[in-house]
């Protein structure tokens, strides 16, 4: 187990903002040579929970600290289009994603966006349209980068992207394209998912309703005395 270092000495003045990774990647690595942590953010070191208690704890401390010292070296910015690599609290996967979308040069990686575009799930907590205005910010953003998609093919990734909440809409999408039928458009699209929302709110008003009207007739019924 290699000995951990304190980072406090080795915070740098460099910050990445998108327009300096070549500089930034190269002055960071150098730091987590120097700290001893640079196997675990390469991938190269994994955690072998088969051994003693103490290396297990001692190579969860050298993770957290080789994320906290990365996350303290880009700008808050830039945090915004990696909210789920940052909140896995692994270095590796969070610098994994940075060199992804910036190791090109100032430019963002299309190929990052469209897998952006690709994965980006509406979840059962989260309301149609800031799921649909995320969706349009990863594609506006494709399309500054040279990289068009066309609305139909927009559509048909804003439907699929919905099985874990809606997949009723998923099974007719793919019924759909499984008898080359004509596909939704883009407003379709949209129209549908507002609509399938709307139904399930619609459904748990109902539902409410009756939980109460039943909860209320309880209360009211006369308790009855047995002799």
């Amino acid at each position: 187990m290699a000995k951990l270092m304190a980072t406090t000495s080795y915070r740098l003045d460099i910050k990445l903002t998108g327009e300096n990774y070549d500089e930034w990647s190269k002055r960071l690595m150098t730091v987590f040579i120097a700290i001893g942590v640079n196997d675990i953010v390469l991938g190269r070191e994994h955690l072998d929970e088969r051994r003693r208690d103490k290396w297990v704890n001692c190579w969860e401390v050298r993770r957290k600290k080789a994320h906290n010292h990365l996350v303290q070296h880009v700008e808050w910015s830039v945090f915004q289009g990696f909210r789920y690599e940052l909140h896995t609290g692994n270095p590796r996967v969070l610098l994994d994603a940075l060199r992804e979308r910036y190791s090109e040069g100032n430019d963002l990686n299309p190929v990052y966006l469209e897998r952006q575009l690709l994965t980006r799930c509406l979840s059962p907590s989260e309301r149609v349209r800031k799921y649909i205005d995320d969706m349009m910010g990863i594609r506006r953003v494709l399309s500054e980068n040279r990289e068009c998609m066309t609305d139909e093919k927009f559509a048909s990734i804003l439907l699929l992207n919905v099985s874990d909440v809606y997949p009723e809409i998923v099974r007719e999408h793919n019924e759909r394209a499984r008898f080359n039928r004509e596909r939704p458009s883009l407003r379709d699209a949209i129209r549908r998912l507002e609509t399938a929302e709307v139904m399930v709110i619609d459904q748990e008003v109902v539902k409410d309703v009756l939980i109460k009207d039943v909860a209320d007739k309880d209360v009211a019924r006369p308790w009855r005395s047995w002799t």
